[in-house]
């Protein structure tokens, strides 16, 4: 049997984890990062508890200084220069498939498991990442950018589970006294959504005002462009014959541009610092998740100089943001690439 190091957080998902790893015989402990000082014990106490329970070692990877380098910074900088990022992505690739990774393998393990709803598929010489079967759950859009040189020594054991419910009925039939504790929903540094605190904390730049362009006139004041993101309708104090949005952000001007609706519609655009999980192939018919939450989107799908040249097959999608996540599937769900997006 194997020697496994499963990332534990004290949720239910990652405690299921390593309880299955257990019943099947393989040696466990638990590894839990410590990414800022916001809760701090609470999180150690109740990952320590999960692993009390399971009668598990328990470690604590300290990456606050690699977590504010790599993703904090990275977040504030992106919505500094008008961008839309996707820290939890950024977080998979850098710190907890990465750096936790290599804590785990430090520590005598051969692989580390994570509650990640998503699959791996290993074989010989081989690892592909695809939809997890619970598609409401779904997280390989935020592992698009992880390495195959990472993903290869990485283990979901939830990947084949349908719904939370079950989850939660296994952890109930372990023993676990956390069966019924409620998901997180909000990104981890970020409360109650308010990330725009978080960028004025960091950055003494980001409430600048600046104009509101509409037909190229100025025609109000924004309240500094990490207010707003592409798209966005709500919030902009302007008057006008018909609904306003957010089309462009111009951080270099500290401008922003206003449009209707039809000017969101946006049906090409590229990829760029590309992580590439499996061959592409053009003979293949090709699909793109641009959010998270969204349905995946049909797509013509070509290499250029600059990583990959989407062109969407679909009609009328709006609101495609640059700098943020997107990943590209074939029709089996497989991951064949993830990257930033960004505009000709």
């Amino acid at each position: 049997m194997s020697v496994y190091a499963v990332a534990i957080s004290g949720g239910v998902d990652s405690a299921v984890t390593a309880a299955k790893l257990l019943k099947d015989g393989h040696d466990v402990f638990g590894v839990t990062m410590l990414l800022t000082d916001q809760n701090k014990d609470t999180l150690i106490e109740a990952a320590k508890t999960v692993a009390d329970n399971l009668k598990i070692p328990h470690y604590i990877c300290d990456l606050r200084t690699e977590f504010k380098k790599n993703v904090i910074d990275y977040f504030v900088n992106a919505y500094r220069s008008g961008l839309t990022p996707n820290p939890c992505a950024i977080c998979n690739k850098k710190i907890k498939l990465s750096k936790l990774l290599q804590f785990a393998k430090n520590h005598g393990a051969d692989y580390m498991a994570t509650g990640h709803y998503a699959k791996l598929v290993h074989d010989k010489d081989t690892t592909e990442l695809y939809e997890g079967a619970n598609f409401n759950k779904d997280q390989s859009y935020f592992l698009s950018l992880t390495s195959i040189d990472h993903l290869k020594y990485i283990r979901f054991p939830l990947q084949n589970i349908t719904d939370k419910s079950i989850t939660r009925e296994l952890a109930k039939s372990y023993g676990l006294p956390n069966f019924a504790k409620t998901d997180s929903q909000d990104i981890c540094f970020v409360t109650n959504n308010d990330y725009v605190s978080v960028i004025n904390k960091y950055s003494s730049t980001s409430n600048i005002v600046g104009d509101f362009v509409l037909n190229g006139k100025t025609v109000g004041k924004h309240n500094g462009i990490a207010n707003y993101t592409i798209g966005q309708r709500k919030g902009l104090g302007i008057s006008y014959a018909c609904p306003l949005y957010v089309t462009m952000i111009d951080a270099k001007n500290n401008t922003i541009t206003l449009g209707k609706r039809v000017d969101l519609l946006k049906n090409t655009f590229i990829l760029n610092d590309v992580n590439f999980l499996s061959e592409i192939s053009s003979k293949e018919k090709l699909f793109v998740k641009i959010r998270s939450g969204n349905k995946k989107l049909s797509a013509k799908v070509d290499q250029s100089k600059d990583g990959l040249k989407i062109k969407l097959l679909e009609p009328n999608v709006t609101a495609v943001c640059p700098g943020q996540v997107c990943a590209v599937y074939n029709t089996n769900g497989k991951v064949i690439a993830g990257g930033l997006i960004t505009f000709e």
